[in-house]
């Protein structure tokens, strides 16, 4: 008896201390019920960041990021919040909104970042000085190129940060410049220490797609539900990012059933591929059917030659020239038939809107700016030069040129090519990897995995150019389970040497 009171002392501390925090925000609230059941919410994530492995940790924070509305992007247009709004609120809004304490300018996700990153360290010191060995279908080691691109994506970021606060750039502006930006070289750490080998790794495609067949289900909801009675046509549906979760869900699935072939992965294709497809379509983003043509394009030609690859070869060779003919019959109509036509040329045409005319105007801003420091830029913290002025969007946007809608040329404006060129390392070598790992790749799933760095890279690159994707958190983390697949499942294919195999293959028995 008297030796279980002390294993009992520290739930009962747990207890106390969650009921006189809940007693408190009750009275600090004046009654509100999202802020009293914030200590007991808090108490649950911590107990089981600590308990459960940081997989399955990681994995759920991964789902909710990709499933749970973000009020930062506007979901539904502000014409309705799903129940899961709420949520999304406390998850990626500051708490000072849901406490009124004005020294809380972070998110909750910012606390289950830092201490993700806190137990990763913990847990790999421990293993360490435990000596703990990796099982047999784990991979001991990571591939060393990725890592040390990641650490001078954020030597690269410091520098960019540090150059724009001492030229008199805003510290505080800033940070909304490169919050997500330096969260993925993070993620892609966390994601690596999390996952160790290709029985792990296949999970990751999975979550993908089911979270994209979910945005697609709350999307169709809102679009029949709540638009469809009033006759609303809302600029899109769920969020201007789900883009790339949508396309890359997509293009798991076409990938699997090309390398699979089987009637299990051809009925995924056709079901679960044309649901999200639906999904594409009512979002009514034409970047994302640039990012899937652009996609398919890169696996069409990274795919070994095969019947399947000469016979749709020859199609295409067939189908260009009528694609031609029918994007110029369709250039000065509307609607109807020519609908695509009118698509094609809203991306490759000035003239098509007003909208594709204010983002060449701000294009040409970002490239004037980037000239007055081409090799460092201006620095995080600082806004572009506007020579030449488009809309005002000041009253709905004041943050405009800090964040511009093109965040790709933005990156290299406010980091010139030195910054540019660091940040933008991981994604170059991961590509490399993907490239050297398809082939050596063992099942249909190691193959799904190995181009998915290659296809999150064009995705991630297409709407950084063409709609904030910088400032997105979905982004941020689907870059970063990419780079991780592509850093654990080279060194498991043999596409990067794994050194600690190698020098333990050549002691002496």
């Amino acid at each position: 008896m008297t030796d279980a009171l002390p294993r009992r002392w520290p739930f009962s501390v747990l207890v106390a201390t969650v009921s006189l925090a809940t007693c408190v925000a009750l009275v600090a609230g004046a009654g509100n019920p999202a802020l009293a059941i914030a200590p007991v919410l808090l108490a649950t994530i911590g107990w089981a960041v600590l308990k459960l492995p940081l997989r399955y940790t990681l994995s759920a924070v991964f789902l909710a990021v990709l499933t749970i509305d973000n009020p930062q992007e506007r979901p539904a247009a502000g014409l309705w919040k799903s129940p899961l709004y709420p949520v999304g609120s406390l998850l990626f809004e500051n708490l000072s909104k849901h406490t009124g304490i004005d020294a809380l300018r972070f998110a909750l996700l910012d606390l289950l970042l830092v201490a993700l990153v806190f137990l990763a360290v913990m847990r790999g010191l421990r293993s360490k000085a435990g000596g703990e060995e990796v099982g047999p279908s784990e991979v001991s080691r990571p591939a060393g190129a990725l890592t040390g691109a990641l650490v001078l994506a954020i030597g690269g970021l410091l520098i960019a940060e540090t150059w724009g606060v001492v030229r008199g750039g805003d510290l505080k502006a800033s940070l909304w410049q490169v919050r997500q930006l330096a969260a993925y070289p993070v993620l892609t750490l966390l994601f690596v220490a999390a996952y160790r080998g290709p029985e792990e790794l296949a999970a990751i495609g999975k979550m993908v797609i089911g979270a994209a067949a979910f945005r697609t289900l709350e999307g169709l909801y809102f679009y029949e539900v709540i638009c469809r009675p009033q006759n609303l046509r809302p600029p899109y549906v769920t969020s201007h990012s789900d883009t790339m979760l949508f396309v890359l869900a997509v293009m798991l699935l076409v990938v699997y059933w090309h390398e699979a072939r089987t009637r299990k992965s051809l009925w995924a294709l056709v079901f679960a591929g044309l649901w999200i497809m639906g999904g594409v379509y009512m979002n009514g983003r034409r970047l994302g059917y640039v990012a899937l043509a652009v996609a398919l394009l890169a696996v069409f030609l990274l795919a070994p030659r095969t019947r399947l690859k000469r016979a749709i070869s020859r199609a295409t060779v067939v189908a260009v020239p009528l694609a031609v003919l029918y994007v110029l019959a369709g250039w000065n109509q509307s609607g109807g038939i020519f609908r695509p036509a009118q698509m094609v040329k809203s991306v490759v045409s000035s003239e098509a809107d007003r909208s594709t005319q204010t983002r060449d105007i701000e294009n040409f801003n970002l490239v004037m700016t980037l000239k007055t420091n081409p090799l460092l830029g201006t620095g995080f913290g600082h806004e572009y030069n506007e020579l030449s002025r488009a809309d005002d969007i000041s009253r709905l946007f004041p943050q405009y040129r800090l964040i511009p809608h093109n965040s790709f040329l933005g990156l290299w404006a406010f980091t010139g090519l030195v910054g540019f060129w660091l940040l933008w390392l991981p994604i170059v070598v991961a590509i490399f990897l993907g490239v050297r790992s398809y082939p050596l790749a063992r099942t249909p799933t190691e193959r799904t995995l190995a181009l998915m760095p290659v296809i999150m890279a064009i995705l991630y690159s297409l709407q950084a150019y063409g709609d904030m994707g910088l400032q997105s958190w979905g982004g941020a983390f689907l870059l970063a389970v990419s780079l991780a697949t592509a850093s654990r499942l080279a060194v498991s294919v043999g596409a990067w040497p794994n050194r600690e195999r190698e020098a333990a293959s050549i002691q002496p028995r």
